[in-house]
């Protein structure tokens, strides 16, 4: 513990010498003796290890300490049930006087530290004092001695008076009693004496015999380390920080497990669907006009993404593979983004300029095509020239592949993917504003079509197209809200599904497949008309 001196320009120690203190420290104490028999312990065994115990305790803190005096054993416990008299355990609280100045820090720890005591080779007499023993003190705190339940106090003020009748006992003559008995400032040792503490109020805790455990996180202390005053139980905030960091990344490492296995099912179930509404489109030539040529370009390369997705999960072995998959991913989600871009640029330009022509279809197909690949491309391209350009390009090849197989710098991917992303999901947004109101003000007049079809379904269908669900992730990324990931991955992990429900499996698409293995029936084609009188972009225009 140390503040700052501002007269010396330094830190200093705020205890770095005090004199007159009382130190009261707690062990669990093991006493070894082989040479035991099993008939040789009864109570008295329990009496004479008590002058034991006080006897080792106080010749190795003595030793060790200068200027400390052994007072006495302020509490000594021993187990209602000795079932091994070879290994024998007690309780004790000792407490201890030092007189003279000294330094704090040391003499804490030293008493909160575990030392081992060996008189096997000790020939002097010591009356009742055990010889030919180990001695092995572990420091507890007086809490864990109030939770130690199979231990009863000992109550051996009778033997001190025939102890000091027949024995010359160094630690209780006059001087030493009447110093002990005056009063001087108390220091309770415990572990980490010295370390920095918040408190715990007693109804955020429970207790066990070894542990403090706070309630709402499930994080135990050692009860050894744990303070207590008359409201609070005080622990070390570094503790408590490494416990909550534990406890947090527990918490995280469960969150990623769930997302990854959402992430699995919703890209497989995408990678189904766009699967087969690719098969339907190209089985279905009457389709394939402008919007559902774009329709199956994004099918492609959301279906290649997601696939690359899950196979760059097994990928991160091999480096060079790795960066192949993580140059790929870049393109291809990038591309998908593009052709979502595509979509709405197209709706925007058949329903604000009402332009419908499909004569220069191809042509204006080949300008998208080009359009989606440039952007793309150039993205990459600038993330491979910033690795060979930067110092930093001893890890993957071409600026990919990491830990991720994805691109490797961070800067890169909020340069060459983020801004990229969020800037064309904004022109979307606006563009299908757009687009919506176009609609409404168109559909006010036709308020026949109003009532036959919901708009808010076609819409829906419409949104699929654009990539407004990536609003969720950039949502997440700036306000880390778990329901935002949770929302990002399922909206957009699936939307391979949603394009395939809303365009590979709708009510036209079904009528066109039934033609080819039977006679249409009447509802249904009904319920087509609707439709392309409703929203001529979602389905295909009459031959």
């Amino acid at each position: 513990m140390h503040f700052f001196n501002k007269k010396k320009q330094q830190c200093e120690e705020i205890f770095q010498k005090i004199r007159k203190r009382t130190y009261v420290a707690y062990y669990k104490v093991t006493i070894i003796d082989e040479k035991l028999d099993e008939d040789d312990c009864s109570m008295s065994c329990v009496s004479d290890d008590s002058y034991t115990v006080e006897y080792g305790i106080c010749s190795y803190i003595e030793i060790t300490l200068s200027g400390i005096d052994c007072c006495y054993l302020l509490e000594y416990h021993y187990p209602k049930d000795i079932k091994n008299v070879t290994h024998r355990e007690y309780i004790v609280g000792i407490s201890l006087l030092a007189f003279s100045s000294h330094n704090q820090r040391t003499y804490v720890e030293v008493l909160s530290s575990p030392f081992e005591v060996n008189r096997q080779k000790d020939v002097i007499n010591r009356g009742p004092v055990n010889i030919g023993y180990i001695l092995l003190v572990q420091p507890i705190s007086h809490k864990a001695l109030d939770l130690a339940s199979d231990f009863v106090e000992w109550d051996f003020t009778n033997y001190y008076d025939s102890y000091y009748d027949g024995y010359d006992y160094q630690y209780y003559n006059e001087e030493s009693i009447m110093a002990c008995a005056s009063t001087h400032p108390a220091i309770q040792v415990i572990s980490n004496f010295f370390c920095p503490r918040i408190k715990l109020k007693f109804n955020e805790v429970e207790l066990s015999t070894n542990h403090l455990i706070v309630l709402n996180n499930n994080i135990q202390y050692d009860i050894n380390t744990v303070l207590q005053n008359e409201e609070y139980f005080l622990v070390c905030v570094d503790v408590y920080m490494a416990s909550s960091i534990n406890f947090v990344q527990e918490v995280v490492a469960v969150t990623n497990k769930i997302e990854t296995l959402l992430s699995l099912v919703c890209s497989i179930a995408s990678i189904t669907s766009l699967t087969l509404t690719l098969v339907v489109y190209i089985l279905l030539k009457d389709l394939r006009t402008l919007p559902g040529l774009q329709q199956m370009m994004l099918s492609f390369h959301l279906l290649v993404a997601h696939a690359l997705y899950l196979f760059g999960i097994n990928a991160e072995s091999t480096e060079t593979l790795c960066a192949a998959v993580g140059l790929l991913t870049h393109y291809f989600w990038l591309g998908s983004i593009m052709w979502m871009h595509i979509c709405t640029l197209d709706m925007f330009r058949v329903f604000y300029y009402n332009n419908q022509s499909t004569s220069n279809r191809l042509k204006q197909f080949t300008r998208y095509v080009i359009y989606s690949v440039s952007l793309p491309s150039l993205l990459v391209a600038i993330n491979i020239v910033n690795f060979f350009s930067s110092d930093e390009n001893q890890h993957g090849y071409l600026g990919y592949g990491g830990e991720s197989c994805y691109i490797i710098e961070k800067t890169m991917v909020l340069y060459t993917f983020a801004i990229p992303v969020g800037v064309l999901l904004l022109l979307n947004i606006i563009l299908f504003s757009v687009v919506i109101y176009q609609l409404e003000m168109a559909l006010e007049v036709k308020s026949e079509t109003r009532k036959n079809r919901p708009m808010l379904v076609i819409y829906t269908k419409m949104s699929c197209l654009t990539g407004i669900t990536w609003i969720f992730g950039f949502a997440y990324q700036w306000t880390l809200v778990d329901f935002l990931s949770y929302a990002f991955i399922i909206l957009n992990a699936s939307q391979g599904l949603f394009i395939f429900l809303s365009f590979g499996l709708n009510s036209h698409v079904r009528s066109k497949i039934s033609e080819m293995f039977c006679r249409p029936n009447e509802q249904t084609t009904q319920k087509v008309e609707i439709e392309r009188n409703s929203l001529k972009i979602l389905t295909i225009p009459k031959a």
